[in-house]
């Protein structure tokens, strides 16, 4: 293996990149990745991908190190005063019914709901659809609170698995 990483550094590595761990977490993280890489040259860049890696499978309620500010899930309607990166329990488009969804979840849709009572009379009639908006259930690990996306980020699916990760960059 490389040139040894200390764990405060690489602490202050993610710490800049906002993804907040425990120093226990990281040390296990490191020693685990040292056994699995040992007797190959691994650089501190590719130590710190591997690392952030491990970061973007472990669950933050796992972790238990949150960065949101306090009692923020208390509060009705605020924006955030800083970047985070946090961990997504939940998606849903509001902007769609909530019966469409659950049957799409299901694998129950149907070419059947689409069917209209009443032929069109336009000759190009145009299927206006109202513009996507997500609601999320995010967490730091500690607090968890809903999100809404503001402006469409194509990034985002509600397909998306929980426990993906997202930075919310201010």
């Amino acid at each position: 293996m490389g040139v040894p990483i200390p764990a405060q550094q690489m602490l202050d590595w993610l710490q800049s990149h906002y993804m907040n761990v425990p120093l226990e977490w990281l040390e296990a993280c490191l020693e685990f990745l040292q056994q699995e890489y040992q007797g190959k040259n691994i650089s501190i860049e590719q130590m710190r991908m591997l690392v952030k890696e491990q970061w973007l499978l472990v669950d933050l309620k796992d972790l238990q190190c949150g960065c949101l500010p306090d009692n923020i899930a208390q509060s009705l309607n605020c924006s955030l005063p800083d970047s985070y990166a946090l961990q997504v329990e939940s998606f849903l488009d509001v902007s769609l019914p909530v019966y469409s969804q659950f049957q799409k979840l299901q694998g129950l849709e149907n070419e059947n709901v689409l069917v209209e009572a009443f032929q069109s009379t336009q000759a190009n009639h145009v299927n206006l659809r109202p513009t996507r908006m997500l609601m999320m259930q995010v967490t730091d690990g500690v607090q968890s609170l809903n999100a809404i996306e503001y402006n469409t980020v194509a990034q985002l699916k509600p397909d998306l698995p929980p426990g993906i990760k997202v930075y919310i960059v201010i």
